[in-house]
């Protein structure tokens, strides 16, 4: 049985034990341009997700790396606009999409095309999907119920 020359296996490789400045900017541009959780991106790059999550709330790494994702994010938009901006020369249906990217509460057909959620933020901002799940469990366990039989009679 012959194995198909073009696919292979992914190895996983052996990590060095520091995250760089350069890890950070590969994780922000699969989670700012690809929308890769920081989960999924962790894993893509062989990193441990908990791993990357306990390097990222250490000292100033949460903030260096939102602003890594916002100017990746940037990045992205802007060379879509100008791409979008060539299209219109040949087609008006690219200046209306950009239209409605720009002023949705006038262009858009539906008024919460604006709106989107990053719930990446909130995972990363508690240290990681576990961190979240044991803060979800703890907030939502039921109360214990006082026993009656040890309270002092009424009177």
């Amino acid at each position: 049985m012959m194995i198909d020359a073009a696919f292979k296996p992914q190895t996983k490789q052996k990590r060095r034990g520091r995250f760089t400045l350069a890890d950070a900017e590969s994780m922000a541009f699969l989670v700012g341009q690809r929308k890769l959780t920081e989960h999924e991106a962790a894993l893509k790059l062989n990193f441990k997700p908990d791993s990357w999550y306990s390097w990222k709330s250490r000292s100033q790494h949460q903030s260096k790396f939102a602003s890594i994702v916002a100017r990746v994010r940037g990045d992205a938009i802007n060379n879509a606009m100008e791409r979008i901006e060539k299209a219109g020369e040949r087609d008006w249906r690219a200046d209306h999409a950009r239209l409605q990217l720009i002023a949705p509460e006038r262009f858009a057909r539906d008024r919460n095309d604006g709106v989107t959620v990053n719930q990446n933020s909130i995972v990363s901002l508690v240290g990681g999907p576990e961190q979240l799940r044991k803060m979800i469990d703890s907030i939502c366990k039921p109360q214990a119920k006082p026993d009656v039989r040890s309270l002092p009679p009424a009177t």
